[in-house]
């Protein structure tokens, strides 16, 4: 996938990123995505059943997760999905819901655009059009500064078992 410079893609396309609602007929986008991001981390990405695969994820996941993408002049340059959590009814309490974000991938050369915060921008918006009580994430070390500038603290009331894998 060739990628244009991002401040020649604006500059051509009129500064137009569009950013909105994935489904499952975006999945060769998502997959391609996916790649990328495989590739930029120095792991295998030559899988060629990979795309039939996320696909049928994609309609696995349909009921409980929510994806974005970031397009530039029609061009898949970011995603990011959201699942959420119905958290158990109690008697006497509102039911609430709680929201993962997750797989947050900007390609390379448009990092620093602004690109992420669009994308969460659209994700808190829809959480809180739903009302959800929390979003959560678990960010890469690299990321950790761009999740507290948008508002995100270190959760103390959670607690996680982690296996070795």
């Amino acid at each position: 996938m060739a990628h244009s410079d991002p401040a020649e893609v604006r500059k051509r396309s009129g500064g137009a990123l569009e950013v909105r609602r994935a489904d499952t007929s975006d999945g060769p986008h998502l997959a391609g995505l996916r790649q990328l991001w495989t590739r930029e981390l120095g792991a295998i990405s030559d899988d060629p059943g990979f795309p039939e695969r996320l696909e049928d994820w994609l309609i696995g996941q349909s009921r409980w997760r929510r994806f974005w993408l970031a397009l530039a002049e029609d061009r898949p340059i970011a995603m990011v999905n959201l699942l959420v959590f119905e958290r158990m009814p109690r008697p006497g309490r509102s039911d609430t819901r709680w929201g993962y974000v997750g797989n947050m991938y900007v390609v390379p050369e448009w990092r620093g655009t602004g690109v992420s915060s669009r994308l969460l921008a659209a994700v808190t918006s829809y959480s809180e059009d739903r009302g959800l009580e929390k979003l959560l994430v678990h960010p890469s070390e690299r990321s950790i500064s761009f999740w507290r500038r948008a508002g995100f603290e270190v959760a103390d009331d959670l607690l996680a078992l982690r296996f070795d894998r």
